[in-house]
């Protein structure tokens, strides 16, 4: 079997970031440049004022108070823009532009109106001040962010500000979610002896969306070839394909067998606990990725091999969560054999990262995942790690 770090170098050796893409600015958040922003305009595009004021001539006022008539108002986009006369000031609002012959604004709180209507500067003007010159923040032809770039809220108001509606970025990949299993009822619906409710297809298709997918497919299929075969077929062309359940070795687990009719199983079962029996391939251009049907092991085999993926796909460099040490608060122990990923507690402290390991570890247990925001890892050969030592932990949160 293939250890953890041998199987996830395997996939991702094989996924190459998607083709960029032209899309709306608003549906980039989060998505990576495929192309470089260059500015067309400088950033202001003109000199204008940083507050609500007056502008003045800074060298009229020199020794306060000094009094001024206002010779008109400028306000935030105005198209009409009357030059500063010598003598006078202009009211002027934040965002408007500098008129000729003015070099400086004076906040309005530093000034006083008369009765008269003119304007009292309680303070000496200094030129420049409150002024935003053109170009201060960005220069007309220069690069404002790079290939490769994670758009992030600012980096969004950023295209806009320069004129970007679109962008090139690597697209969201397309996922389908088979679930497989006679036993499975959709939420909402009455159990039967027997039945279970399908919470995997709804902690996968929030897993791919947390880590930036498009589910596209939310399938069921019965554990029958028949079955699986027409649910294949509905997800054909999308960039991953994910199964829970029926890949190990039980007399009706189908899943690989269907599969390799279409494409290629590259390898199945991995040295872990939990999530043993975990197949990868190839359909076409579409990665596959079998995981186990047991809750527990589904989200976790996510979390170590698909998430990784998806954001190789999205163009991503920092494909897999943290990794960090941190201190055991108590005992871990696991059945040596295999390396085991304890859904844990990490705690941070002011004299570090504390880690605690949850008591109930098995495989089916959803309610101690809930609670988890780490996985603690403990190597193949020890059974414990004992309390007071440091261990290493992927954070989930």
């Amino acid at each position: 079997m293939l250890t953890y770090n041998e199987a996830l170098t395997r996939i991702l050796a094989q996924v190459t970031p998607l083709p960029a893409a032209e899309t709306q600015l608003e549906e980039a958040l989060g998505l990576i440049l495929g192309e470089a922003i260059v500015s067309p305009i400088d950033l202001p595009p003109f000199a204008n004022s940083s507050m609500d004021g007056f502008a003045v001539r800074a060298s009229e006022v020199q020794s306060p108070p000094t009094t001024l008539p206002v010779a008109g108002d400028i306000p935030a986009g105005a198209l009409s823009i009357p030059a500063l006369r010598p003598g006078t000031t202009l009211r002027i609002m934040t965002g408007a532009p500098l008129p000729e012959g003015a070099d400086a604004v004076v906040p309005v709180e530093e000034t006083e109106t008369q009765p008269s209507g003119s304007v009292t500067f309680l303070t000496a003007a200094i030129s420049g001040d409150c002024i935003r010159p053109a170009g201060e923040d960005v220069a007309a032809g220069s690069v404002v962010l790079t290939a490769g770039t994670r758009l992030r809220p600012a980096g969004i108001g950023l295209c806009a500000a320069v004129g970007r509606s679109t962008v090139r970025v690597n697209p969201r990949p397309r996922v389908a979610i088979i679930s497989t299993g006679d036993e499975l009822v959709s939420p909402g619906q009455p159990l039967e002896q027997g039945q279970i409710y399908n919470s995997n297809a709804y902690s996968l298709a929030a897993q791919v969306k947390e880590a930036g997918g498009i589910v596209t497919h939310r399938l069921s299929a019965r554990d029958t070839p028949e079955s699986l075969r027409e649910a294949f077929d509905q997800c054909a062309g999308a960039d991953l394909l994910l199964t829970s359940g029926g890949v190990s070795v039980g007399d009706f687990d189908y899943v690989k067998a269907v599969f390799a009719e279409r494409g290629t199983v590259d390898f199945w079962r991995v040295a872990i606990r939990p999530g043993k029996p975990l197949a990868f391939g190839h359909w076409g251009s579409t990665l596959f990725f079998g995981l186990p049907g047991n809750p527990v092991s589904s989200l976790v085999t996510f979390e170590l091999f698909v998430r990784p993926a998806l954001r190789r796909l999205l163009g991503h460099s920092d494909t897999s969560r943290p990794l960090i040490s941190a201190r055991l608060t108590e005992d871990a122990v696991h059945n040596p054999g295999r390396q085991s990923f304890l859904r844990a507690v990490a705690t941070q402290t002011a004299g570090g990262t504390t880690v605690r390991p949850l008591s109930r570890q098995g495989s089916g247990m959803l309610g101690a995942a809930a609670e988890a925001n780490a996985l603690l890892i403990m190597p193949t050969d020890l059974s414990v790690l004992s309390a007071g030592t440091t261990a290493d932990v992927l954070l989930l949160d």
